[in-house]
C-alpha cells in the first residue's frame, strides 16, 4: 500500500497495478506459490500479456482432465476450453490424444489413457 501511495503522490499515470506477492504478504510469512488469473469477464475473454511467455495466460475458460496409465497412475494432465469439450466431448479411455506442449508449440506427445478424471473443480462463478 505504501508503494502506491507513494506512486499516486508522484503523479504518475498508471491506470491499473497487479498486485503482487510482496505487496499482498508480509515478507516474514511463506507465501502459497500460486496464481489466479482472470479468464473471462461478463462472457468475454481476457488475456494476461506479459514480456515472459509463460505469464501469457490463455483467454477462456477451461477444463482440466488427469490422464492414467493402464497401471492406474497419472500420466499428464489435459486443459482444454469449455468450447472445445462441448464440440468434441472430453478426453475417453482407449482413444489416443495428440497433445501439444503448452510452453513448447512445436513439441507434440501422443498418449491412449487408460482412464480419465475430470479434475477441476469451479469454486466461484
Amino acid at each position: 500500500e505504501d508503494r502506491l501511495y507513494q506512486l499516486s503522490a508522484a503523479g504518475h499515470e498508471i491506470d491499473s497495478f497487479g498486485i503482487g506477492t510482496h505487496l499482498v504478504t508480509c515478507l516474514a510469512q511463506p507465501a502459497l506459490g500460486c496464481v489466479y488469473k482472470l479468464v473471462e469477464m461478463n462472457s468475454a475473454p481476457r488475456i494476461k500479456l506479459s514480456q515472459e511467455l509463460v505469464k501469457i495466460s490463455v483467454p477462456c475458460r477451461k477444463r482440466l482432465f488427469r490422464l492414467y496409465c493402464p497401471a492406474g497412475t497419472p500420466a499428464g494432465d489435459i486443459m482444454m476450453s469449455e468450447q472445445e469439450v462441448a464440440t468434441h466431448g472430453p478426453p475417453r479411455p482407449g482413444h489416443p490424444l495428440v497433445l501439444r506442449d503448452a510452453m513448447e508449440a512445436t513439441v507434440r506427445s501422443t498418449i491412449t489413457p487408460a482412464a480419465v478424471t475430470d479434475v477441476m473443480q469451479c469454486v466461484w462463478d
